[in-house]
C-alpha cells in the first residue's frame, strides 16, 4: 500500500485534551510544544496533564476539518451551497 502524505497525517496524529478543557483536539505530534490543527488552544505544555479520548469523546469540529477534509456544518444550514 501507498503512503500518501495525507494517510500519513491521519495515521500518526493524537487526539488529546487538557484536562480544563471539555473538548479533544488534534495534534501531529503528542509532545511539548505541539499545536492543535486547528490552533484554537494554547499549545500542549505538559503531556501529564493531557487526556486521552474515549469512544463517545466529544471533538473539536475545526480539528476534524482539519484533518480529514470532511465539513461537519449543520446540512440545513442556509449557509451551504
Amino acid at each position: 500500500m501507498v503512503m500518501t502524505p495525507e494517510i500519513q497525517k491521519v495515521l500518526a496524529h493524537s487526539w488529546l485534551r487538557h484536562q480544563d478543557d471539555r473538548l479533544f483536539h488534534a495534534y501531529i505530534s503528542p509532545r511539548s510544544g505541539a499545536e492543535s490543527l486547528c490552533g484554537g488552544v494554547p499549545p500542549i505544555h505538559d503531556m501529564r496533564e493531557m487526556d486521552i479520548p474515549g469512544a463517545r469523546s466529544r471533538c473539536c469540529g475545526n480539528c476534524f476539518t482539519a484533518l480529514y477534509g470532511i465539513d461537519l456544518k449543520d446540512p440545513n444550514s442556509k449557509d451551504r451551497p
